[in-house]
């Protein structure tokens, strides 16, 4: 999402963001926009995404490698050996993968389900075989850390597995990202971006002519979907905003007030100094935060 898109949809949700009638521009970039009020007060609003860059950047790599190899593997008109069901593929998210091997991934991958299909009833008794040694197998011991094969238990009747996986399906596929992970990772990555904003543009005020310098955080799809949740089972967002609130009391740079805003379902908004507050807007529900 663009920062005008952002700022958009927050104007939507917060259309009194800083202060009411405000005429909003795009900025010098530093800042991204300029908002000027009718007492001719300016504010300058920077822009900054919630991300971990390395965590997004392998995300999108791994991303794109998962959609070109499940194409490649074509299961869902590949025979599938008895008794198997479905393969499910637990990848590297740390190794880049290669497209010079992709079609050694794909033949060690069936090579794989062939050699064990025979095996399946002396080797399990569940309907789950998870196989970590994949030394016979090198390029898939690049690039996975096991391959799950799942098929029918010893006392299930039906030794196909077809009533589990009907014909024209795709029966290999990679297991979902984020299964493992630590909700501090996410709260580091929030004060990073936090740090390598306060330790720019200390002069601004002066060369823009602003009042205010604010900073906005703002959180979205791109976060959900290629970083590690920052909630947990002992972590929730408060977390992440009470470490950023300790970070900014340290050193604020030279912005007056921080913003984080979360631009999904509703677009939750706090601020994180020079106080912590959850912002509510009339256009709200009651509720919705």
């Amino acid at each position: 999402m663009t920062e005008q898109a952002v700022l958009d949809s927050l104007l939507n949700s917060y259309p009194g963001f800083l202060r009411q009638g405000l005429s909003w521009t795009p900025g010098p970039d530093p800042p991204d926009f300029i908002a000027t009020g009718q007492s001719r007060e300016r504010f300058g609003l920077e822009m900054t995404e919630w991300l971990n860059e390395r965590q997004t950047r392998f995300s999108i790599s791994n991303q794109e490698s998962r959609l070109k190899l499940l194409k490649a593997l074509d299961s869902e008109h590949a025979e599938r050996p008895v008794p198997i069901a479905r393969v499910i593929i637990c990848d590297r998210l740390d190794v880049p993968f290669r497209p010079g091997h992709r079609a050694a991934y794909v033949r060690e991958v069936y090579q794989l389900v062939d050699d064990h299909a025979p095996r399946w009833e002396m080797n399990q008794a569940i309907g789950i075989w998870k196989i970590s040694d994949l030394s016979e197998y090198p390029t898939l011991a690049e690039y996975c850390l096991s391959i799950g094969i799942y098929g029918p238990p010893r006392f299930c009747n039906t030794p196909s597995g077809l009533d589990w996986n009907p014909p024209g399906v795709q029966w290999i596929i990679f297991e979902p990202v984020g299964t493992l992970y630590d909700p501090k990772w996410s709260a580091d990555a929030l004060v990073s971006c936090i740090t390598a904003k306060t330790r720019k543009y200390s002069n601004l005020h002066e060369s823009q002519r602003l009042d205010q310098l604010v900073l906005l955080i703002h959180y979205g799809i791109r976060g959900i979907i290629h970083n590690t949740p920052y909630r947990g089972r002992n972590a929730t967002l408060d977390n992440s905003v009470r470490q950023a609130h300790g970070i900014l009391e340290g050193d604020h740079g030279a912005f007056d007030s921080v913003y984080l805003y979360m631009n999904f379902n509703g677009g939750k908004l706090v601020r994180l100094f020079p106080e912590v507050t959850t912002l509510l807007e009339f256009s709200h529900q009651p509720g919705q935060h």
